[in-house]
């Protein structure tokens, strides 16, 4: 069980099949994510993503994430690390799943710091994971492996290509969009660098990291 301290847990999901307990373990990527709704569309992306993931495990559809960065940077877990959220076809397992609110649009400054804090958080329960950017872009998205930091669209289209047991029937190229995709160099580099900085999940350190931010507006630490 792994709940990141600085995570706020409101919407933590509770509905049977929007997420399997205790089948993720060994986390070996990161997959980046967007919630598909503008940033500025609705007050709280997190509140959203739980009315529809868990209407949807209602109706039989398994859709879910662990996080959700808000635009001014403000974190929600939704589901344990230890268990499987549901964000991709193939390689959901092995994985934690990060939305970030927004549709074809950058991350915002205190959006890209949170995401990497909570990175490096998860590196530092997961050891094994590597920080390094799987693909660049859509025509180079890496290998049949996808172990690393990735996104929706990467392992969509390793899936299809390596021809995985589970893949989807079209790739979700826009998730999490140019913008943001075009920033996951960046957002590994920030990650690297919070890494070092917060060794262990039981460390002072891993909360106190949380200062770094106002976590209801901008942030503190300049790119």
């Amino acid at each position: 069980m792994a709940l990141c301290p600085f995570a706020f847990r409101e919407y933590m999901l509770t509905q049977p099949g929007s997420y399997k307990v205790g089948s993720n373990g060994g986390i070996h990527r990161i997959v980046v994510h967007n919630t598909g709704v503008k940033q500025e569309q609705i007050p709280n992306h997190a509140a959203s993503a739980w009315n529809t993931w868990t209407a949807a495990a209602k109706d039989g559809k398994m859709v879910s994430a662990h996080f959700v960065v808000e635009a001014n940077g403000r974190i929600y877990q939704m589901v344990d690390t230890a268990d499987v959220a549901y964000g991709t076809a193939e390689y959901t397992r092995r994985a934690i799943h990060i939305e970030h609110a927004g549709n074809a649009e950058p991350f915002t400054r205190s959006q890209l710091h949170a995401s990497a804090l909570l990175i490096a958080w998860i590196n530092s329960i997961s050891p094994d994971l590597s920080l390094d950017l799987v693909g660049t872009g859509l025509t180079d998205f890496g290998d049949k492996d996808q172990e690393g930091m990735t996104c929706h669209a990467f392992v969509d289209l390793a899936a299809i290509k390596f021809r995985m047991p589970y893949p989807p029937k079209t790739a979700k190229i826009t998730c999490p969009g140019a913008p943001m995709m075009e920033s996951l160099p960046l957002l590994s580099r920030l990650a690297r660098n919070y890494a070092a900085a917060v060794p262990t999940v039981t460390s002072p350190v891993a909360v106190a990291a949380a200062s770094f931010f106002d976590w209801s507006g901008g942030s503190n630490v300049p790119l």
